[in-house]
């Protein structure tokens, strides 16, 4: 799958240091997630965090955590793709779907719950917002 080129359809965050979007797969039109190191951020430091959190991801068996499809590494950036679940960020679905409260609360017990399975696997995540939440 290496030598498929992405094709990029939608731009979903751009953070300090990552940025996520939707992509197609040149041969086949398969819809992905993607997330690159952000331009500014550009590093040989940078692509050694990517690359240690495309091992971790792919190891981490946690339902509600996506496991990566590869992680790829050219001279321009590093990238690891995702299979697209059609998942909005949390920000989003709160501020498009302006749910109730018994929708609020069950997507916070959710969200909470694969976080502690996620703590118990010994892994901190340093950066829990509502755009690195997809639900």
């Amino acid at each position: 799958m290496l030598e498929d080129h992405l094709l990029f359809v939608d731009l979903i965050h751009t953070g300090k240091h990552s940025r996520i979007s939707r992509a197609l797969l040149e041969s086949d039109q398969q819809p992905v997630i993607v997330k690159q190191i952000a331009e500014e951020e550009r590093s040989k430091t940078a692509k050694a965090r990517l690359n240690h959190e495309f091992t971790i991801l792919k190891h981490l068996n946690v339902p509600g955590v996506f496991k990566p499809i590869e992680y790829r590494n050219t001279n321009q950036n590093s990238t690891i793709v995702f299979p697209n679940s059609h998942a909005v960020s949390l920000r989003e679905w709160m501020t498009i779907e302006r749910p109730s409260f018994d929708k609020r609360l069950l997507a916070a017990i959710n969200i909470t719950a694969v976080i502690g399975q996620i703590h118990e696997a010994h892994i901190i995540h340093k950066q829990i917002t509502p755009d690195n939440i997809l639900i």
